[in-house]
């Protein structure tokens, strides 16, 4: 059986865009009006929806074991939009930012993982594994977060 695992990659690769956990609740709005990234609240809605949620190294990784968990993450990530990065808006990644993401699943791949070019809507990173053993996603992560 195949697992999607999706790395919402936004603390780390694309802070620059008002990604990032803050733990804050209540937070006030920014000059702009939207509101800080609260990954605490996002969180706790994506699991109330019903998605498998993991905190991990300031993003999060969001699983699916089969196609219908997959469609049970993708429902929960559009209930919970609101309260995602960037207040729900479309997180489209600056030409920088996406040739950073782009580096990062390159190496991922230089460590075994299978990688979806990410894109939108989400510009996720979507790693397919076949076991339930994260060691070596882990490890690779760990790795490319060094580079």
């Amino acid at each position: 059986m195949r697992r999607i695992v999706h790395l919402i990659a936004l603390a780390a690769v694309l802070g620059g865009c008002g990604a990032g956990p803050t733990g804050a609740t209540g937070a006030s709005p920014t000059p702009g009006g939207k509101r800080p990234f609260d990954q605490t609240r996002y969180v706790q809605c994506l699991r109330e929806q019903g998605a498998t949620v993991q905190e991990v190294d300031g993003g999060l990784r969001i699983e699916a074991q089969s196609p219908a968990q997959e469609a049970k993450n993708a429902a929960a990530k559009k209930a919970c939009q609101e309260l995602g990065p960037d207040g729900g808006e479309p997180n489209v990644p600056d030409a920088a930012q996406l040739e950073e993401l782009l580096r990062l699943v390159r190496c991922l791949r230089e460590h075994g993982l299978d990688v979806q070019d990410p894109g939108p809507p989400d510009y996720d990173i979507k790693i397919r594994s076949t076991t339930r053993d994260d060691s070596q996603i882990r490890a690779a992560e760990q790795a490319c977060a060094r580079r």
